[in-house]
Parts: C-alpha cells; sequence; structure tokens
C-alpha cells in the first residue's frame, strides 16, 4: 500500500499494488484512516484492445483476481463469433 502526496488530487486515496510492481493487480481506494468519501475501489486492466475499469466495496479487495476472471469472462461472452458459412 502507499499514499498519494499530499495536494495531490488524489490524496483521500490510497495505491494498493500487487508484489512485485503492480502490474498484475493494482487498485485506488478511499483511505479508510482519512475517513475518505468515495465510490470504492478503482482497478483497471486491458483484456487485448479493450480497456477495463472495476469499481467495488474494499470488502472484495482480498479477491481481486476473482474479480478480473469475472470481467475476463464476461469479456469474453461479448466477442463475436465467427460466421459459419452454408454450403
Amino acid at each position: 500500500m502507499r499514499e498519494f502526496e499530499q495536494d495531490s488530487p488524489y490524496q483521500s486515496e490510497e495505491l494498493l499494488l500487487a508484489p512485485p510492481d503492480g502490474r498484475s493487480f493494482f487498485a485506488r481506494c478511499p483511505n479508510a484512516q482519512l475517513g475518505a468519501p468515495g465510490e470504492g475501489c478503482l482497478s483497471m486492466f486491458r483484456a487485448g484492445t479493450i480497456d477495463v475499469e472495476l469499481r467495488y466495496p474494499p470488502s472484495l479487495l482480498g479477491h481481486w483476481e476473482t474479480l478480473y476472471e469475472g470481467a475476463r469472462g464476461v469479456l469474453g461472452r461479448m466477442q463475436p463469433q465467427p460466421v459459419r458459412k452454408l454450403r
């Protein structure tokens, strides 16, 4: 977990990163110690050419892998299916 600098637009949020460098997961969440208001946590990832943004309550942080898998599953069902030619 890292805190943003004072006077930044994100000063009331925390940045959470998966080791070692946050490439597999990162989230911005309201800083509960500051009593920061907010919609919850925000994570983003790219699936092919699609940028995905997830918003969820901090209580689900421990389940980020399940959230990502679910989002990828939804994206997979949204992809157009190949058209079969009739003979």
